[in-house]
């Protein structure tokens, strides 16, 4: 990693962010969109790091892409480099692997050009076997979580990238149920205008409410054609940049949701108590959803086992019932 850190003139070929190549999910897809050309810092990325896991990311630097090119390109290098290696193994800490990746990319940013550029950022890894997302917000627009709940906001988790050499963003774990979608887009979207009104937050979340495709590139470009539609012009005023992750709504996907958060369940229990087995719960599945999964006789024991899945919006309706409040 030290080798990406050079402080010598870039040259056009560095300045060049690599390519994203769309990997292909099990039960579910994901897409990004660009609107127009990009003339500012907005950049995404999608890598494939083990069999059940993808990081993505959406970054955008402070600058026109003429002044900020070089930093972009070394933060990719920095993902594409880093991400493989804390991610590959099967049994790591996800939320310490999301917070030290956050860590590389400040230090990269802030040393690419040897001065402070503020960066907005949002990555994630989606594990595909338990369908959990695990990701920092350092600033960035609030991330959107559609499910049959309504729409929930992951909203910062620490400052923007390149600003300070230790700033830390915090991870964050939220699951995405089959049928849930995430929705991620740059400040530029947020900021179209029609005379003095921006589209907004407020919008875009009830767009995305009421988004009637499942289809993860089709769900982006809706959403740029919403905010063109409002402006009464195509929105070429800033970079602006949807990406989407969207979970299929099958069957499948739905029996492998229950059997995989069972056995995570299961291997908690392991660890919290080793020597007995205080904690008790069944797992109870009928076909058409996984609202079925229950668990019995928690206690009081509860927090000791489960500190990470009260994070997890689809989920907390099943943790309420038995007492934990957080």
């Amino acid at each position: 990693m030290h080798a990406l850190f050079s402080h010598e003139p870039p040259t056009k070929t560095q300045v060049m962010p690599v390519q994203s190549v769309i990997p292909v999910l099990q039960d579910a897809a994901v897409a990004a969109v660009y609107c127009s050309r990009r003339m500012g810092g907005d950049f995404y990325d999608f890598l494939r790091v083990s069999p059940d896991r993808v990081v993505i990311g959406l970054l955008d630097v402070a600058g026109r892409i003429e002044d900020n090119g070089a930093i972009i390109s070394a933060a990719q290098q920095t993902f594409r480099s880093l991400a493989p290696e804390l991610f590959a193994k099967e049994d790591i800490n996800e939320a310490d692997a999301m917070s030290e990746l956050a860590l590389a990319l400040n230090r990269t940013i802030l040393q690419s050009q040897g001065n402070i550029r503020s960066c907005p950022a949002f990555a994630a890894c989606y594990n595909e076997s338990l369908g959990t997302l695990c990701y920092f917000n350092a600033g960035h627009t609030p991330g959107l979580l559609r499910d049959r709940t309504g729409i929930t906001e992951l909203p910062a988790t620490g400052l923007p990238l390149g600003l300070f050499s230790h700033a830390t963003s915090d991870a964050r774990i939220v699951a995405l149920e089959p049928g849930a979608s995430l929705l991620l887009v740059s400040l530029g979207l947020l900021e179209g205008k029609y005379k003095d009104e921006e589209f907004g937050l407020g919008r875009l979340k009830d767009t995305f409410l009421h988004a009637n495709s499942d289809d993860a590139r089709e769900l982006c470009v809706s959403i740029i054609n919403n905010v063109q539609q409002f402006m009464r012009t195509p929105p070429i005023h800033n970079d602006v940049t949807v990406l989407a992750l969207v979970r299929a709504a099958t069957a499948k996907a739905l029996a492998v949701a229950g059997s995989s958060l069972f056995r995570a369940l299961q291997e908690a229990q392991a660890l919290a108590h080793p020597s007995g087995s205080e904690v008790q719960f069944t797992k109870v599945i009928l076909p058409e959803t996984c609202d079925q999964i229950l668990w019995h006789g928690l206690r009081n024991t509860y927090a000791k086992i489960f500190p990470l899945f009260v994070a997890l919006p689809s989920f907390g309706a099943y943790f309420s019932h038995c007492g934990y409040r957080g």
